[in-house]
């Protein structure tokens, strides 16, 4: 019994002093603030224009047979609008296509290739919301903790875990010495969840201010740079509004359409299948509800007269990746009901 009293009280004693060690987090964001000379609360930086560029720190294998139209592929650029927290993040995903997200001070969004825009919600919403503190300069005006220390690239680091009321929670390692965050790690108390950035270099803007200016992901697989800023760019009542859908909807009978619904093996599982066309070809399509995006298989695709916009590659709830290009049709409609 003494022992099991011994050993409780040399655990709450021990937790006591691994509390006392861990470092305040405000003297290090009072620091960070130092070295990058502006925040989210005050007016030293009214809006900014970023570009970036998004390069592959892979070599890439050479093709047998090189197409002419992945040499031809342009490079993947990212334009940010931000003012405070609110931004317009606007990344190009292939020729004349992108993707945009943004929040308006209410809500955030993203909109796809057609500018079809989606509010962000559940757990999508939660992880923006940390990122865009990060981004825009607040994380000193959420709730903090230290965590310790710890070596990045054989710089010393007091680790600050940011909770937001409204976000994921997140830890940021910053630089004992200047203030500059060397890493971000994403919900670091969940292996499944979990996402690392290293932050690899700041660059200077108007009178001394600095901003991140490169970060590698965690498998290194892509380095984001930092290309140019524009502070003071014209902002207007609309830059951080969604836009305005390009594609249309023509909605003709209201009649019931034929489908066919097939059983998995062992009669598990059903799917629904149903004709429909193309550019004005007919083909057998899968109807999948979770699903954001239309998937041909190629001798289908190679028939029905799609521009081509890029690369791209799509993966499924069972996990891989596959590669594949984006491309661009020119309408879509059920196929004529048999007589």
């Amino acid at each position: 019994m003494k022992t099991l009293v011994w050993c409780v009280g040399f655990l709450l004693w021990l937790r006591r002093r691994c509390r006392r060690r861990q470092a305040k987090p405000r003297p290090f964001f009072a620091k960070h603030r130092a070295y990058v000379g502006w925040q989210a609360d005050d007016s030293s930086v009214g809006a900014l224009k970023l570009t970036y560029t998004i390069e592959s720190s892979a070599t890439p294998s050479p093709a047998a047979t090189p197409s002419p139209a992945s040499s031809a592929e342009p490079k993947r650029e990212t334009i940010e609008y931000r003012r405070g927290l609110m931004f317009r993040r606007i990344v190009s995903t292939g020729r004349d296509l992108t993707r945009q997200f943004g929040y308006n001070g209410r809500q955030f969004w993203s909109s796809d290739e057609s500018d079809n825009t989606v509010v962000t919600l559940e757990r999508a919403r939660r992880v923006a919301v940390t990122g865009n503190i990060i981004d825009g300069e607040a994380a000193a005006l959420v709730p903090a903790a230290g965590r310790g220390t710890a070596q990045v690239d054989n710089k010393t680091a007091a680790i600050v875990r940011i909770t937001p009321a409204d976000g994921v929670p997140a830890d940021l390692y910053v630089d004992q010495e200047t203030g500059a965050y060397l890493r971000v790690v994403f919900e670091p108390d969940d292996r499944g969840k979990l996402r690392r950035s290293d932050v690899t270099a700041y660059r200077e803007f108007g009178n001394g201010k600095h901003i991140i200016s490169e970060i590698s992901t965690a498998n290194g697989k892509a380095i984001y740079k930092l290309t140019s800023v524009e502070p003071n760019p014209p902002i207007t009542a609309t830059t951080f509004t969604p836009p305005t859908p390009k594609s249309s909807w023509t909605f003709g009978s209201t009649a019931p359409y034929p489908i066919t619904i097939s059983h998995g093996n062992y009669g598990i599982g059903q799917s629904v299948h149903f004709r429909a066309k193309i550019n004005g070809h007919e083909g057998t399509f899968l109807l999948d509800s979770g699903a954001s995006l239309s998937v041909l298989f190629t001798p289908l695709a190679d028939t029905v007269g799609l521009e081509e916009l890029g690369k791209s590659a799509y993966s499924g709830v069972n996990g891989g990746v596959r590669r594949a290009i984006s491309a661009r049709e020119r309408s879509r409609a059920w196929a004529e009901r048999a007589a």
